[in-house]
């Protein structure tokens, strides 16, 4: 659409033989060399603190989003655990230590970075939910697995979320 329109514009200009009449003047006005300088100086200026501030932000957000992915892998590590037959008790608690770590770890992250999202107080309860089931018996049983796998699920769409949250704002 944008390309129609340039092309009546300038097939416009050209029927008024506006190309034709064109003069190019010899002379420069000190007052449009100022301009010209000022113009300059101020995109140069324009385009270096934009990029300064893309790249804070990202930075930021990364440094977020690196914090988020190290919980996810701790919850894939403890999905592996409780899905083999020789999970221990002291495994699972070294395990669900770990990602309360993690989790404490990225909440910190997030008040320094002054970035607020609701969803990492369900860290804490998707955590505490892992942590009663998983403790409740030395074998478990295979009820008590699907269900840990399922708030191990939830637990990463969440995670997710806040992802989405982190690259929106």
């Amino acid at each position: 659409m944008i390309a129609i329109i340039f092309f009546f514009f300038i097939r416009a200009l050209y029927c008024q033989c506006w190309f034709s009449s064109i003069i190019f003047s010899q002379e420069i006005l000190p007052l449009d060399a100022l301009n010209i300088f000022v113009s300059g100086v101020i995109a140069v200026w324009l385009g270096w603190y934009i990029t300064r501030k893309l790249t804070e932000q990202r930075f930021l957000k990364e440094f977020i989003i690196k914090d988020i992915c190290r919980i996810e892998e701790q919850i894939e590590s403890f999905e592996k655990l409780i899905n083999t037959n020789n999970a221990t008790l002291q495994s699972i608690f070294a395990e669900l230590n770990d990602l309360k770590h993690k989790i404490e770890r990225f909440d910190r992250t997030t008040k320094l970075t002054l970035f607020s999202c609701n969803d990492v107080n369900y860290l804490n309860i998707y955590h505490t939910k892992l942590y009663k089931i998983s403790t409740e018996e030395i074998n478990l049983p295979a009820d008590s697995r699907n269900e840990l796998q399922s708030i191990c699920d939830d637990f990463v769409v969440c995670l997710r979320k806040i992802v989405c949250k982190i690259n929106n704002m």
